[in-house]
């Protein structure tokens, strides 16, 4: 269980909600702000700044990064595949189960 809180009518209820609430609500919020930033930024902001990250550190050759907040490790599969020159690449998060679940994914 999570402890959270939601607007009821303008004023906030604070209770105890289940894990899937949680993380629908998530999801939505990320869906969310998906489209707004779509809808603002072209190409979209988080590519933007992926694409300088990796522009910095190709032109400083740096070898060694540490992604903190990596959550679904999206930026580390990203440096993989546009700067093969980099020897390690650390992701660090809260999330220590979801970090055991994508480590496969970016070996």
């Amino acid at each position: 269980m999570a402890w959270g809180h939601y607007e009821v009518s303008n004023s906030f209820v604070e209770g105890q909600f289940s894990d899937a609430e949680v993380e629908n609500e998530d999801e939505t919020d990320v869906q969310l702000e998906a489209q707004v930033e779509a809808a603002m930024f072209n190409p979209p902001l988080y590519k933007q700044r992926y694409e300088r990250v990796a522009k910095i550190l190709r032109e400083k050759r740096i070898k060694s990064v540490v992604d903190f907040g990596c959550a679904e490790c999206f930026f580390i599969k990203y440096l993989k595949n546009i700067n093969p020159e980099l020897e390690k690449i650390i992701g660090v998060d809260i999330d220590g189960a979801l970090l055991r679940d994508k480590r496969f994914l970016t070996m």
